[in-house]
């Protein structure tokens, strides 16, 4: 575990400034026509998000990237954001550390989909 990355990546989510916190632009892309996501947008997705984890405690998980394609990383990171009337189990949210930055860390969000376990 890499306690000063984790707390980079909860500072960029707390911070309140703006871009800090953006998504990859691929990504937003994809989410925008994804009828799994039941009228979330990428924007709705990311002030949840910051809300979620600045508001209500939110737990962001630091893990240990094994997956060959992302070996640039050492960690990637997770929040499982509640949205009770839509999903059982929440929305998954992939996040890496892009910019460490201690003065100024920016966080990616890279993907977003419904929980399954």
């Amino acid at each position: 575990m890499d306690a000063a990355a984790l707390a980079m990546v909860m500072e960029a989510l707390t911070c309140g400034v703006t871009g800090c916190v953006e998504w990859e632009p691929k990504e937003a892309y994809r989410l925008r026509s994804d009828k799994f996501l039941k009228g979330l947008t990428p924007e709705s997705i990311q002030q949840d998000l910051i809300s979620y984890v600045t508001n209500e405690g939110g737990e962001v998980v630091q893990i240990e990237e094994k997956r060959p394609q992302y070996s640039y990383r050492v960690y990637w990171y997770k929040v499982i954001v509640p949205y009770p009337d839509l999903f059982r189990l929440g929305l998954f949210v992939e996040l890496e550390l892009f910019e460490a930055d201690p003065d100024c860390p920016v966080v990616h969000l890279l993907n977003a989909h419904e929980q399954t376990s």
